[in-house]
């Protein structure tokens, strides 16, 4: 049997995947742009349905982005619980070389917290982490794969 890892796979192969998938589900959160000169901050939430477990999480944003090694900003996936919480499941530093391409597909899920169990009520949020001046992150979609526990 073959394993298929959900972040290999390109844009509408994503939802193609997670429909042939009994129990595995796609949500779709729009985020707001984070300004440079904002400080670090949650761009977008979601809040987990029943228990799950996340598989994966992309960000497409609308616009590109440049990385930079000076003034730059992290997009980390952070578990902040049902309560105050603050776990870091996973960063995207966009440092010179790691950029964002306009309406495309940027993978998040590089970390230990993939395969995470998730409670009911459990909040995600997708936090812009400001370095030094940052740079700006528009606005655009948070794709979080999850599966049905």
């Amino acid at each position: 049997m073959a394993v298929t890892v959900v972040g290999a796979l390109a844009g509408n192969q994503i939802n193609e995947f997670v429909r042939s998938k009994p129990g595995y589900c796609m949500a779709n959160v729009r985020t707001r742009t984070h300004l440079a000169v904002t400080a670090t901050d949650y761009i977008g939430n979601w809040m987990a349905p029943h228990p799950v477990k996340l598989l994966a999480s992309y960000f497409v944003p609308d616009d590109a982005v440049v990385g930079d090694n000076t003034d730059t900003t992290f997009l980390n996936v952070v578990d902040v619980g049902i309560a105050a919480g603050t776990t870091e499941l996973s960063s995207l530093e966009l440092l010179t070389g790691f950029d964002l391409t306009a309406n495309a597909k940027n993978d998040l899920s590089a970390g230990v917290g993939y395969a995470t169990e998730l409670q009911a009520g459990d909040v995600l949020a997708l936090q812009a982490e400001k370095s030094n001046a940052g740079v700006l992150i528009p606005a655009g979609n948070w794709i979080i794969v999850y599966q049905n526990n």
